[in-house]
């Protein structure tokens, strides 16, 4: 294929939508793409793409795929269909788009879980902060505006999925005040259930070929799944 003239990107988050965007301004045409502050950060991309020429196609995704030595046949969901010179799977951990290529990946734990909140800015906040000390792997917190920030707390992982909303807030209180400074008034602004969050990291490993003789493999940690690794050995 010498030369790329559609591409379609599978997935509207931070990745997919950067991507899109690129594309749409070095002159690719993107068809239709199925989404700081996270939700901040995911306006401001789709904004970009949809300004860059990004045509945003919602409420639908891939259903299946063929592909040759020239391009890649999509049916969608919505019984719609196209033709593309490449096909992006930006559409998370769980890619659809990586199963239906066959490409087997195994998720699993690693053992940690966070817990994660949005919270007022104490004014002594002027950086990212990380505690690798107490009852937590890390307790940190990162500035995401003049006033407010994201705080997070690392134990190890336990299911706290069905938790109360007040068992929430309780268990992070908790877990908070082992840790004093800026940590005292975030603590204290804990009191919402609705901006905590919590979930496990996972972990993402799959071999890749690798014609030097050598093992290799490649993988993303998540919460985020915004971090992918090769390793050699």
């Amino acid at each position: 294929m010498t030369s790329v003239r559609s591409v379609l990107v599978v997935g509207g988050g931070t990745a997919g939508s950067t991507l899109a965007t690129l594309l749409a301004r070095a002159g690719v045409p993107t068809p239709p793409t199925v989404g700081a502050y996270r939700p901040k950060l995911a306006e401001l991309l789709a904004a970009a793409a949809v300004e860059a020429g990004v045509r945003v196609r919602l409420g639908s995704t891939v259903e299946s795929l063929s592909q040759d030595d020239d391009g890649v046949d999509v049916v969608f969901t919505d019984g719609d269909s196209g033709r593309y010179d490449l096909l992006v799977g930006a559409d998370g951990l769980r890619s659809s788009i990586r199963a239906a290529l066959g490409i087997a990946a195994e998720i699993k734990p690693v053992g940690m879980g966070i817990w994660r909140v949005h919270a007022r800015r104490p004014a002594e906040v002027k950086n990212t902060e990380l505690c690798y000390d107490g009852p937590c792997y890390i307790a940190g917190y990162t500035p995401t505006g003049p006033d407010t920030l994201y705080a997070y707390l690392v134990e190890p992982a336990q299911n706290r999925f069905s938790d109360s909303p007040e068992q929430k807030v309780a268990q992070m209180r908790e877990l908070a005040a082992a840790y004093h400074g800026p940590w005292d008034e975030i603590r204290d602004d804990i009191t919402d259930p609705d901006p905590i969050n919590y979930t496990w990291f996972e972990q993402l490993l799959r071999p890749i070929p690798d014609t030097a003789g050598s093992s290799s493999c490649s993988g993303t940690l998540r919460p985020h799944s915004a971090r992918s690794h090769q390793l050699r050995g």
